[in-house]
């Protein structure tokens, strides 16, 4: 899974409550057993996101990803179905607004 939010949108929590609400959509309607999210190693911001919904790091790809010309190495967080009710009960959302 991939993201990106600009301007008045940052730190307000909007790209959080998506990603949560993706990776539920992707568990309980897909039936996926594993999401993948990879982040820029130095994007402090878009890493907190997979760690604060309880993603687990699996280690860093390095020079994978070309932007403007140079390589940048990811971080690659990934969460399995078995780990997720947990992890989104701890998110604070409320379970009565998940996707059925």
């Amino acid at each position: 899974m991939g993201y990106y939010l600009t301007g008045n949108g940052r730190g307000k929590g909007l790209m959080t409550t998506v990603v949560a609400f993706v990776t539920d959509y992707c568990f309980t309607t897909l039936q996926l057993n594993r999401v993948v999210i990879e982040c820029a190693v130095g994007n402090s911001r878009s890493r907190k996101i997979p760690e604060r919904l309880g993603y687990q790091q699996e280690g860093i790809l390095r020079d994978a990803e070309r932007l403007y010309g140079t390589y940048h190495d990811l971080a690659v967080y990934a969460m399995l179905a078995r780990d997720w009710s947990s992890a989104f009960i701890g998110t604070g959302l409320q379970t009565d607004t998940r996707l059925n």
